[in-house]
């Protein structure tokens, strides 16, 4: 069965693919998403809703810039609130050293446009009263922002439905039929959709997706636990990074929590991971006590979902659709003991939701933002390491430009897919 012909079909319904179709909808042309569950379903809706600038890779800060812009629009023409908000991002540190990295960093990001300045141990109080310790001080970021991860990709994916894009959830994207070099459509579960273009913002499933094209994308996934309180009231104004917990505002009166700029995160073993993880070693000398090697069930869950996600039985994709990863008590625990500690909290503090995602992650934590080699109608948006709630709209209009015109206006010299060829060893350079 033939469900329809457009001029592009873009593969995830995430922040990026819905970005993506905002932005090509607004072009005047024919966009149909395919989300193998629910809009939002994984990491776009599970992550702490940091729209962030940052302390980031400097590679990537043309990007954060312009992802902030972009989110100020769409902030503006969803037809809900989002609990967008851009009154700065505060990052507090007692290591001396650290707040150095922070000054030279401040210094460089300066001279890409971006205003973020390193404030005195007594800003810090004046900006965070209840916060308890010895401060050196800071890197603040007043223009940054954040907002409802769970709210804002669906607000968007309903802002591109109304203005005619087709979004079809539950559809999983079994193959991506190619002629040659040029791209004819996708073979889903539903039947086959005809388009000359096609977007991949599949997230974990990336690579999957790609093998037949013999694509080298070394994704590895980490598994980030997070929670959020009750309403009370904590007195916070700014989302707030510490190494030990980071805490947001939210819209209903709570606070998002979860790690800090130090971790941890969760590595479970698997068999992909394994074969990927020398390629991973610098990134762990970097930050050793950053993440957690497990050895549990999803050494053996993991083929099994990839297998049924490539696979052509429909009756094992209900166990893909939104996969549910378990969160880890004993960080949201430690998180929770952080914050009491840091802000004097005391029964006031209780959590009402605790929740887990995957995230995709490269080497050097930079995304992929490219062309297929051999099939340039196929556009690659990839392992954005966690930042891919913030940068998503800047990615997916990345992606939309790709696929119109073979171009971006942003720079992706440094976002390449053949980087992994070039270069083995690659490592992040943020500062948090």
């Amino acid at each position: 069965m033939v469900m329809s012909s457009y001029d592009v079909a873009i593969i995830g319904a995430g922040i990026v693919g819905c970005s993506a179709a905002w932005v090509l909808n607004r072009r005047g042309l024919r966009v149909a998403v395919l989300e193998k569950g629910r809009v939002g379903g994984e990491q776009s809706s599970r992550n702490a809703g940091f729209i962030r600038q940052q302390g980031r890779d400097l590679r990537e800060i043309p990007m954060a810039r312009r992802a902030l812009a972009l989110w100020r629009q769409i902030s503006a023409e969803v037809a809900t609130d989002i609990g967008f908000r851009d009154d700065g991002v505060l990052a507090p540190t007692s290591d001396a050293v650290q707040l150095e990295k922070m000054r030279r960093w401040a210094v460089l990001a300066a001279q890409a446009g971006l205003h973020s300045r390193v404030i005195s141990r007594e800003e810090v109080s004046a900006f965070v009263p209840r916060l308890i310790g010895d401060y050196e001080g800071g890197l603040f970021t007043a223009d940054d922002a954040w907002a409802e991860p769970d709210l804002a990709t669906e607000a968007l994916a309903d802002l591109v439905r109304a203005r005619g894009v087709v979004v079809h959830e539950r559809c999983v994207a079994k193959r991506i039929v190619t002629q040659g070099a040029h791209v004819s459509g996708i073979e889903t579960e539903a039947g086959f959709i005809g388009a000359g273009r096609v977007i991949v913002t599949a997230g974990v499933w990336a690579a999957d997706l790609l093998a037949p094209f013999r694509v080298s994308l070394p994704l590895n996934d980490l598994r980030v636990s997070l929670a959020c309180t009750e309403p009370f009231d904590h007195g916070l104004t700014h989302p707030i990074w510490l190494p030990d917990v980071l805490a947001r505002p939210r819209k209903d009166g709570g606070l998002t929590i979860g790690p800090g700029t130090d971790g941890p995160f969760d590595f479970d073993i698997s068999p992909r991971g394994i074969r990927l993880a020398p390629r991973f070693v610098p990134a762990l000398l970097k930050r050793p006590s950053g993440v957690r090697i497990n050895l549990g069930r999803h050494f053996i869950d993991d083929p099994r979902r990839r297998s049924a996600y490539r696979g052509d039985d429909a009756s094992r994709y209900d166990a893909i659709r939104v996969p549910e990863p378990e969160p880890t008590a004993a960080i949201i625990d430690r998180c929770v003991a952080a914050l009491r500690r840091r802000f004097g909290y005391g029964a006031e503090l209780r959590i009402a939701r605790r929740w887990a995602g995957r995230i995709d992650v490269t080497p050097d934590a930079l995304p992929v933002v490219d062309h297929l080699p051999q099939h340039p109608g196929i556009v690659l948006i990839s392992g954005l390491s966690g930042h891919g709630f913030g940068a998503g709209p800047a990615l997916g209009e990345m992606a939309a430009e790709l696929a119109e015109t073979g171009a971006c206006s942003l720079p992706r010299a440094d976002f390449s897919l053949d980087r992994f060829e070039k270069k083995y060893f690659l490592t992040a350079e943020s500062v948090l």
